[in-house]
């Protein structure tokens, strides 16, 4: 699907479903649901050290293709099969290509679960790696 533009209205639902994920990641950890959960942190640090020496990972970078190809290799070994959503945005340094990665989990009820974050740095003049920005959101997931 390609679009093209900014989405501002996109970022305001990204900001409301991830302030909802944390309310209730507390709430399930404040109920004792922590010990149920198959997250790995060992993983998730090591996902994480892989985003974070690929450096600096602006949108249409080849680091930004090489975290890609990364993150839908892990979703792969899930068992998932993650689709890609292309579209250009307008940035303060032009027209750049994006590229949403996204993958379904089939449950055994009707309910809905959105987990989102983003995998790319922002430019700066100086090298960025993104570890607590673009790198530990695509971590944890």
């Amino acid at each position: 699907m390609k679009h093209s533009g900014t989405r501002p209205a996109t970022a305001w639902w990204i900001l409301a479903l991830a302030g909802f994920l944390i309310a209730a990641a507390v709430y399930g950890v404040q109920r004792g649901g922590l010990n149920n959960s198959p997250f790995s942190e060992r993983r998730a640090a090591e996902d994480l050290r892989t985003l974070v020496l690929l450096g600096p990972r602006p949108a249409a970078s080849e680091a930004i293709g090489k975290a890609r190809r990364y993150i839908a290799s892990e979703l792969e070994k899930a068992g998932l099969k993650p689709q890609l959503d292309e579209f250009e945005a307008h940035t303060p340094r032009g027209l750049r290509k994006m590229v949403n990665i996204r993958a379904v989990r089939w449950g055994s009820t009707s309910a809905i679960i959105a987990l989102a974050g983003h995998y790319d740095t922002k430019i700066f003049d100086f090298s960025f790696a993104g570890a607590d920005d673009g790198g530990s959101s695509a971590a944890w997931q």
